[in-house]
């Protein structure tokens, strides 16, 4: 008996075809939306405002300047925050920190302060007014942000915990690393980095000094992975 395998191939390879774009479908036309509107139910119980994807575009930069605002989940934040053991002595620093998400759930936390660089203007007085609504509950009122690029913003010399989504290209990336060193150099002391779904992953097997401590993974029902790092640099 002869048996086709290329066919059998052939029709295992279209099935996972099919499956992988079946699962895309409900991702996005139904899991993510589901997702936002909880979100957008969580804003308006808390007078706040941080769940929306804008493109750079909309925010008056190009396509070179960055990658677009979009919030991390509230569900894996508060994993994320709370794998951190956050302390009283902590702060916080949220690179590209947009309407304040990140900032506003770790001043839930009794740490020192938190601190966001955000390129744009207009998402740090949406911030401003999303801690102003919020201020009464939090047990951190102590709010800095930075308006400019992280690439090229000075690290402050107490921070502890730096965040990231996403919200730089390559470079600027990379440089807010050096940065970060820069400001160990100046005030030695540990900071931890949670990076969530991050792209550049190879790119940081050449930093010293970096160390990997934790990983958190969520499977989101089986329809995509989303995943933290969290790093230690010295």
């Amino acid at each position: 008996m002869n048996i086709n395998i290329s066919s059998h191939s052939s029709k295992r390879k279209s099935l996972s075809y099919y499956l992988v774009a079946f699962k895309e479908i409900i991702r996005f036309r139904a899991y993510l939306r589901i997702l936002s509107l909880f979100e957008k139910l969580r804003d308006q119980m808390r007078g706040t405002d941080t769940e929306s994807m804008i493109e750079m575009g909309e925010l008056g930069f190009s396509k070179e300047t960055g990658h677009r605002y979009e919030a991390t989940p509230t569900f894996h934040l508060r994993q994320i925050l709370k794998a951190l053991n956050l302390q009283p002595t902590d702060v916080v620093l949220d690179i590209g920190s947009g309407k304040g998400r990140v900032l506003l759930e770790a001043s839930r936390f009794n740490i020192q302060r938190v601190v966001g660089i955000e390129l744009s203007g207009q998402l740090n007085s949406i911030c401003r007014h999303n801690f102003s609504a919020k201020s009464l509950s939090l047990k951190c009122n102590q709010l800095e942000l930075i308006e400019g690029n992280a690439g090229t913003s000075k690290i402050p010399d107490d921070v502890s915990v730096m965040f990231y989504f996403n919200p730089l290209l390559l470079p600027d990336f990379l440089a807010t690393i050096q940065r970060a060193l820069e400001s160990i150099q100046r005030n030695p002391r540990k900071i931890r980095f949670a990076f969530y779904n991050l792209k550049y992953f190879d790119d940081l097997k050449s930093i010293d000094h970096l160390h990997l401590i934790k990983i958190l993974e969520w499977k989101n029902f089986g329809l995509y992975r989303s995943r933290c790092h969290i790093y230690e640099l010295t």
